[in-house]
């Protein structure tokens, strides 16, 4: 029936309740909100099933039905897990059937939540540190040190943090360090989420170029070669001819 309750437990059925399927021609409207200040409702649908196309359930992200709406839902594309994210912590929902077919309708279990606060997770510090971009070059078999941070909108108090290496590994905490054995790019994403159940968290992310073993070339010496395919490397060479060749020394060219 029509109207408004404040409620964070139970049982959201249609008008035929737990057995019965819903009457045909309804059109009913109701709003339910959180008992305690601050908090939204959630609703997870356990059941959903109408006359696909005919008889519709909306759900409204408000205390009315002029707020957004979240989905238009009938037949058996079920609203899954609905949560309300607007000020007044309210869900509307209206549901309307037309005058033939009826079916077993919906089922929801009411729950409430904190609507989740401003995360910022970032990647506050890296030893060695960063290089010009922000991204940090290490060799092949060296450590880093990384230290996690966030800002929060209200608190963080038992939030975690949770590190992807990008190579397989992953670990947790505020302060970690990881070894880095491959050579190749990794992209280190750091996961900060809070305590609220709802599960609300923020990402930030830093790339890891990992370098293998080069060569060093002695800028002094230069490699010559002959026209008839005789190279010497040195910087100083002597060498008889027997016809004319074109002499082209290469410098630097490895």
């Amino acid at each position: 029936q029509d109207g408004a309750i404040n409620q964070c437990t139970g049982t959201l059925y249609d008008s035929g309740g737990v057995s019965a399927n819903y009457a045909n021609s309804e059109d009913i409207t109701l709003t339910i909100c959180a008992e305690n200040p601050g908090d939204a409702v959630q609703l997870d649908f356990t059941f959903f099933d109408t006359q696909n196309g005919a008889d519709i359930l909306t759900i409204y992200n408000g205390d009315d039905n002029t707020a957004s709406i979240l989905g238009n839902y009938s037949g058996t594309n079920t609203p899954g897990q609905v949560i309300a994210t607007n000020t007044s912590g309210c869900l509307t929902l209206t549901f309307q059937s037309n005058g033939s077919i009826s079916a077993g309708g919906f089922a929801a279990t009411i729950s409430c939540a904190t609507p989740c606060q401003d995360i910022e997770a970032i990647i506050a510090a890296t030893d060695p540190p960063t290089g010009l971009g922000g991204n940090l070059v290490i060799n092949q078999g060296d450590s880093v040190n990384f230290t996690g941070d966030a800002t929060f909108s209200l608190d963080g108090t038992g939030a975690t943090y949770d590190w992807d290496f990008g190579d397989g590994s992953v670990d947790s905490g505020q302060n970690v360090s990881h070894n880095f054995s491959t050579i190749g790019t990794f992209t280190v994403t750091l996961n900060v989420t809070d305590s609220n159940p709802t599960g609300c968290s923020d990402s930030t992310t830093i790339v890891v170029q990992v370098l293998g073993p080069y060569l060093l070339v002695d800028q002094t010496t230069y490699t010559w070669i002959y026209g008839h395919r005789f190279v010497v490397s040195y910087f100083r060479i002597s060498h008889s001819y027997r016809k004319n060749y074109f002499l082209e020394p290469l410098n630097n060219k490895y």
